[in-house]
């Protein structure tokens, strides 16, 4: 999804409305989805054969790795499946800075499952929170030096919900599918001039995820773990307003209880689909051959990196890490 660097002489300021991707970016966007997707079922529960009922975990991204100002996002989050109630709660932290640009937020979430046959269901969920963003001028370079919008520190404290549908339909051989659909951001500020004379110009922009998915056993196992070797091919597809659709292709091998591996094409649509970015990611499962058992310990790492006429190759690379905790 293309964000916006306002740190470069000529691109900061050319207007009162500034309309970016506003969420964080994930490579490993299946560790991520009740960022998402407030009505989304942790990866853990859905994959792990003991349904890890909790999982808490923690993220840092840093996107264009090399050059000044470029996106830095760190997330926190905690989920808790109440399975007596076919209720979901947990919550999300997030901190992201781009050059002059700071935003951070904290959310609380909450989703109902409704559960239509022994192995489906479908979750609906809201997420509710507040976030700030922030503009600091100090050292900003101006097209217009008289521009009093850019020459203005802003800070604003908004309110935010999110709400989204989650389907999950599990199979007699173990194989599972998921879809889901969300609007994980409604909060809007059109800019202008506020009562106080102040210019305000930072746009939330209405974002519209869809991502779906399947477990898909591959008939293979070992002398590790409980669960056979499967494949996990998804889809990730974005929409901000204001900007093109972008679709991640996104393909995994997992070998339960050891490791996983991962790759993803990103592609987007102006006025046609084309290739953008490429990422690859993998991970280490640590729980029953380490002697944890109904609980796994899990550290993944990710890279990606935009090629082509996408107005962004040649900003380097983005590197991710995410660690994370799940128990019974």
């Amino acid at each position: 999804m293309k964000r916006i660097i306002l740190i470069l002489g000529g691109f900061l300021l050319f207007g009162n409305h500034l309309i970016a991707q506003e969420l964080p970016l994930f490579t490993q966007y299946r560790e991520f989805q009740s960022f998402m997707n407030p009505a989304a079922l942790p990866v853990d529960y859905l994959s792990q054969p003991y349904q890890a009922l909790r999982t808490a975990g923690i993220s840092y991204r840093n996107q264009w790795v090399g050059y000044a100002g470029g996106p830095t996002t760190m997330t926190a989050r905690y989920e808790h499946i109440s399975e007596n109630l076919n209720s979901t709660f947990g919550g999300n932290i997030l901190q992201d800075e781009t050059g002059r640009f700071g935003r951070s937020g904290i959310y609380g979430r909450y989703a109902y499952q409704i559960k239509y046959a022994d192995n489906g269901a479908v979750s609906v969920g809201a997420k509710f929170g507040v976030f700030q963003n922030r503009y600091n001028v100090e050292g900003a370079i101006l097209r217009d030096p008289g521009d009093i919008t850019g020459g203005t520190n802003l800070s604003q404290i908004i309110p935010d919900f999110g709400f989204g549908v989650y389907f999950n339909q599990g199979f007699g051989d173990g194989d599972i599918v998921y879809a889901g659909f969300s609007i994980p951001q409604f909060a809007n500020n059109f800019g202008g001039v506020s009562e106080n004379g102040k210019m305000e110009f930072l746009y939330e922009a209405t974002h519209l995820y869809f991502n779906t998915g399947i477990y898909k056993g591959l008939g293979v196992s070992g002398d590790y773990g409980d669960r056979e070797m499967f494949l996990e091919p998804s889809v990730w597809v974005k929409y901000a307003t204001g900007t093109p659709i972008q679709t991640d292709l996104n393909i995994r091998l997992h070998l339960p209880d050891l490791f996983w591996l991962g790759t993803g094409y990103g592609l987007g649509f102006a006025e046609r689909f084309e290739g953008n970015f490429l990422h690859l990611e993998g991970g280490v499962v640590f729980d029953e051959i380490f002697g944890l058992i109904d609980q796994s310990i899990k550290l993944g790492f990710g890279y990606d990196n935009f090629f082509g006429n996408n107005g962004y190759a040649g900003f380097g690379p983005s590197f991710e890490v995410n660690l994370s905790y799940s128990w019974k």
